[in-house]
């Protein structure tokens, strides 16, 4: 237990070296950290834990789940670095935000004032963003690169930088109503969001190598299952919805 910074660490089996301030945790270690009012603001679990210099740095070794606030993320493999204020995440990492997905192959989780405000993946970039409670979540909106940096302001990401082959699949509706698809592709963008919903896109790319196009509700990229499973699903419950009762 460190009083000064709120933190605990705890397990069924530890061992501690006192020359080196290095602790070795197996069998159900978790590291909690809590706020000035004594309430928990992160957990992270895992199969192994290591804490190095006195506790600095935290190493967490296969199943590693992290919880911070509303932020879920699990992986195999993360390091916290608390002067830092970073935790990276490698090993199939993932990271939840209400019903937002990242994945790639490193994530690191950006932190001031041990808030997270940055969320940074590294290759094989994805992010998945659906627009309220109301949206399909079987659609997401989709941005894609080699890597995304997405700022956090309060409850929601509000802008996204995209760099390496970007790419930017977005559903539109309006009042409800399903208008069609989007999509965007460059070299790298910038994305503005409200509330989870896309508000402006800035594509910076060689010229020639921007493209946009635009799909009615109905018709789906090649390739994309996943929304002609949803517009299959879609016109099915249509049809049912509309079927005359017996």
């Amino acid at each position: 237990v460190d009083s000064k910074e709120n933190t605990r660490l705890t397990s069924h089996y530890a061992e501690y070296h006192r020359d080196s301030e290095y602790t070795l945790l197996e069998e159900n270690p978790v590291f909690v950290q809590l706020d000035s009012s004594g309430h928990e603001e992160t957990r992270i679990v895992g199969k192994t834990m290591e804490s190095l210099a006195g506790g600095e740095r935290i190493s967490v070794d296969q199943e590693v789940v992290i919880t911070h606030k509303d932020i879920r993320a699990v992986c195999g493999h993360a390091d916290y670095d608390r002067s830092q204020e970073k935790i990276v995440l490698t090993k199939e990492p993932v990271a939840y935000q209400k019903q937002n997905r990242l994945a790639g192959k490193k994530i690191e989780l950006h932190l001031r004032e041990r808030t997270v405000t940055e969320v940074h993946v590294i290759e094989q970039a994805v992010a998945e963003f659906v627009a309220d409670s109301s949206a399909d979540a079987s659609r997401p909106n989709t941005i894609s690169g080699q890597k995304l940096i997405a700022y956090i302001e309060g409850d929601f990401v509000e802008k996204i930088d995209v760099t390496g082959t970007a790419t930017c699949v977005y559903y539109v509706v309006e009042n409800g109503v399903d208008k069609g698809m989007n999509r965007t592709h460059g070299d790298s963008m910038t994305l503005f969001l409200l509330a989870n919903n896309i508000r402006r896109i800035i594509l910076n790319s060689k010229p020639g190598k921007s493209t946009g196009k635009f799909l009615p509700p109905g018709h789906a990229l090649p390739g994309d299952t996943a929304a002609k499973k949803a517009e299959q699903k879609k016109v099915a419950e249509k049809k049912k919805d509309t079927r005359p009762s017996p």
